[in-house]
């Protein structure tokens, strides 16, 4: 019975967040300017939707106020990331309405692999705190650093941290994250205040293998692939269907651009 009403109460956030988002896409007249209301309107569905299956499983501690303060914060990482990307792609379609998708594709790469790089220096510490790892756990530092020889990586000490986690989690994880200069080794405080080095070193070396099997390379290049098929898919549904895109340009205009060269003004929906 506690299982099944820890179930419902995870369901039931979820569910009425669907059902928003189902009412988003289906019902007519719903500007784009009305995202930003609804989403304001959410905090506390979404905060019992992402948490409460973790305190049902007794890995979360964090409070509602500091859920909100770091669903604030993405808002605004995913609003400064988001507002530059839809500016080009708009500025793309007006200049190359032939090949927008792959022009933009192409100019997405080098802005995914920035993303990649500089999230361990900047936007993950906007969420949680990082201390040296060396001054903290000196012994536990020599161990990772015999592993991570044994693995064909080099990382030095400054590059390693302890991630203050307790804060919001009860779980363990111990990592490497970044790459080329943001490469480092993470450490969650709640690893060091629960498991023994040989434990620890089993996650760390776990996570280690990702990057030995190359696999941050593999998800970027999947990412990317991903995005080429959903921008062509995009194309295509623009243009059999433009009038069930708030954001397409018309069907004249677009067959003009496939088979001319000359610009085709786009004049996006008020």
């Amino acid at each position: 019975h506690a299982r099944h009403a820890g179930l419902e109460r995870v369901a039931g956030p979820r569910a009425h967040a669907h059902h928003v988002e189902d009412r988003l896409r289906v019902e007519p007249g719903f500007q784009p300017s009305d995202v930003l209301s609804v989403r304001l309107s959410l905090p506390r569905h979404r905060y019992q939707a992402s948490t409460d299956l973790a305190r049902f499983y007794d890995q979360s501690v964090q409070t509602f106020a500091s859920w909100l303060w770091d669903w604030a914060k993405g808002l605004l990482v995913t609003l400064v990331i988001a507002v530059p990307v839809v500016a080009a792609l708009y500025g793309i379609l007006r200049k190359n309405p032939r090949r927008w998708w792959l022009t933009f594709w192409f100019g997405s790469l080098p802005v995914i692999v920035f993303l990649v790089f500089i999230s361990p220096l900047v936007i993950d510490p906007l969420f949680f705190k990082f201390e040296p790892l060396p001054a903290k756990a000196p012994d536990l530092v020599t161990e990772i650093e015999r592993v991570t020889k044994r693995g064909g990586l080099e990382i030095p000490r400054d590059r390693m941290f302890l991630m203050k986690a307790s804060d919001k989690l009860k779980s363990v994880n111990a990592y490497v994250t970044g790459f080329g200069a943001s490469k480092r080794v993470v450490v969650w405080d709640t690893t060091l205040a629960r498991m023994a080095t040989p434990p620890t070193l089993l996650i760390f070396g776990h996570e280690m293998g990702h990057y030995v099997l190359r696999h941050v390379v593999k998800t970027i290049a999947f990412l990317a692939a991903l995005l080429l098929v959903l921008l062509f898919v995009a194309l295509v549904a623009i243009l059999r269907n433009p009038t069930n895109s708030a954001h397409a340009l018309s069907l004249n205009e677009l067959r003009v651009a496939a088979t001319a060269e000359e610009s085709v003004t786009y004049e996006p929906p008020p």
